[in-house]
């Protein structure tokens, strides 16, 4: 029993802490409102787990509104960091298998619209986006599949 709250202790340790000392923007607010979601839904019964899921979500959205150029591509002006933001559909996935509803869900879904664009407009013949900065080569066909689940009628 003393791991099991140990264990609690220390989620709710990690998720406090993130969500004072995370980024601004980038894709490590990303990865960072993943996890904070994530605690938020798998530990549903604690009492700060809504307002942990409500965080993710609000700040995925001001990522999404700050963190990206005029041109839809991420500041950090790496390709591979700009890709980042499809963490933000893990998020509605979480959301969906735990049965975690949030209407600002689905502005996440139409903000990542615009990215997958624009993702697609760069990528290489091949399916990767381009190699430069420190970002390697990021395969997208899995990804783009996973984007038509969302967004069938796209151009892109």
């Amino acid at each position: 029993d003393q791991d099991i709250v140990n264990f609690l202790k220390s989620v709710i340790e990690q998720v406090e802490f993130t969500n004072a000392t995370h980024w601004p923007t980038g894709n490590k607010i990303a990865y960072a409102m993943v996890g904070v979601f994530g605690a938020g839904s798998a530990f549903p019964e604690l009492t700060r787990a809504p307002g942990w899921r409500d965080y993710a979500v609000e700040r995925a959205l001001g990522n999404l509104q700050d963190g990206y150029l005029p041109d839809d591509m991420g500041i950090e002006l790496s390709p591979g960091y700009h890709y980042a933001f499809k963490n933000y559909l893990t998020i509605v996935e979480i959301a969906n298998i735990t049965e975690q509803s949030d209407p600002l869900l689905q502005k996440l879904v139409d903000q990542c619209e615009r990215l997958f664009e624009i993702t697609a407009t760069v990528a290489t013949p091949d399916r990767t986006m381009p190699t430069y900065q420190d970002s390697g080569a990021v395969r997208l066909r899995e990804q783009f599949a996973q984007a038509l689940k969302y967004y069938p009628t796209t151009r892109s």
